[in-house]
């Protein structure tokens, strides 16, 4: 129109920024090849990269807001975390910190019964305080590590069946130590339940023992039930029966047997407070 061109209107699109907002585990092994999630939004999906710092490893794109990416070697301390692609970056403030790898040499002690819980102290180097501080037995089951210091852990290990396990120790709870130590889990008396389980403080309550197992040799040596600290002879004629003792006050209390050794048997017997009679209303009647 008269030698002036016209422009078709054309549309700019404004899209939220992409932003890292969480990284799981948060801490990884200096040694590289730690699984992680991260977390974000808006994340890209055109090749993405998982950069640590200045080092970039390929992502996995599950959807806009998680990638997981397995970590590079690197040197210890922070690294920031960002999703890169080829026309697209994070700029956020979230990091990683790469730790040295736990080690594990001995474990104290190296024999614990069987089919009960067992505290062992495991020893090593490079133990780092964290919620995730974990040890895992017999190569599956994981529970919370306390820590002691950087070379010793205490573990609440599970009851498992006889017999030799592994035990490790990871600083995130996925990663773990690529040595392990043995710890030998014993025979013990396995206790179905005791009948009652419960009794005044004045104590004198028979208690009954049923088992599930108990070996031929622990037959013979076993002698007493141990109430808290308390120890009570057993009775053996018919069945296995010992007297509760009195005790100050009402409480739960862990009960035992014991032989040669003291074995945990995981059955409480309750303490109630005696009851006693104060008046009795009506107090006459008709004979």
């Amino acid at each position: 129109t008269d030698g002036v061109s016209l422009i078709e209107p054309t549309m700019f699109q404004y899209v939220a920024s992409p932003e890292v907002i969480q990284v799981f585990p948060s801490l990884v092994s200096q040694s590289g090849g730690s699984t992680v999630s991260v977390i974000g939004l808006s994340l890209c999906d055109d090749a993405p990269r998982c950069m640590f710092g200045a080092e970039g490893t390929p992502a996995q794109l599950l959807s806009s807001s998680v990638v997981t990416c397995t970590t590079p070697p690197h040197q210890l301390g922070p690294a920031s975390v960002e999703v890169n692609c080829s026309n697209v970056a994070t700029k956020s403030n979230v990091a990683v910190m790469f730790i040295a790898d736990a080690s594990v040499s001995h474990v104290t002690p190296s024999e614990v019964y069987a089919h009960s819980s067992g505290l062992v102290t495991v020893f090593g180097a490079d133990f780092y305080s964290s919620t995730s501080l974990s040890c895992r037995s017999a190569g599956s089951d994981v529970v919370n590590a306390f820590m002691v210091s950087s070379t010793a852990v205490l573990c609440i290990l599970p009851a498992t069946p006889p017999g030799n396990m592994s035990v490790e120790v990871s600083n995130n709870g996925i990663d773990f130590s690529m040595d392990t130590v043995s710890v030998l889990r014993v025979y013990g008396p396995r206790v179905h339940k005791i009948d009652p389980s419960s009794g005044p403080t004045s104590g004198g309550t028979l208690v009954t023992i049923t088992f599930d197992e108990i070996e031929e040799f622990l037959v013979e040596e076993i002698n007493f039930c141990v109430f808290g600290s308390v120890r009570s002879l057993i009775d053996k004629t018919s069945a296995w029966t010992c007297l509760a003792p009195s005790r100050s006050a009402a409480a739960a209390v862990e009960m035992s047997l014991e032989g040669k050794n003291v074995y945990p048997v995981n059955v409480e017997f309750t303490y109630f407070a005696t009851p006693t009679v104060n008046r009795l209303v009506p107090s006459t009647g008709t004979v």
